[in-house]
């Protein structure tokens, strides 16, 4: 699988979305982070700060560890085109969903972004036939 872009600002967009990964998830620290990815702790430190761009087996550990869209990552890192996975934050309210969780104390926003993610997992084992209905 080969980047099919490569610029500044599509290295920065992956290093915020990750960072925010990082911050929404269990770990306390980018070192166990790296453990829990297997992966090398100044490795996972440059691709959060966006100096390097990582390889699609890296990405494919960050998005299981942060639980996280793999083909999100993997369109941010410029190895999928637009068209090839969805984008992060579809949806246009949940931008301002997003930005009204930052504000709430941290303990608060882990709470709040494990209850998405288990109402996500209920949704997506749902049967196509109950989406949608009351």
């Amino acid at each position: 699988m080969t980047r099919k872009k490569d610029s500044t600002q599509e290295k920065s967009k992956l290093a915020s979305y990750l960072e925010d990964a990082f911050r929404r998830s269990s770990y306390r620290s980018m070192r166990a982070l790296s453990l829990g990815a297997g992966l090398s702790p100044i490795g996972v430190s440059t691709i959060l700060a966006g100096t390097a761009w990582p390889q699609p087996e890296t990405l494919r550990k960050l998005a299981r560890v942060l639980d996280v869209d793999q083909a999100v990552l993997l369109r941010l890192g410029g190895y999928l085109t637009d068209e090839e996975s969805p984008t992060p934050s579809s949806v246009p309210e949940m931008d301002e969903i997003v930005a009204q969780v930052k504000t709430l104390p941290r303990p608060h926003q882990r709470v709040f972004w494990r209850h998405a993610r288990d109402l996500l997992r209920l949704i997506e084992a749902l049967p196509e036939d109950k989406i949608g209905t009351a």
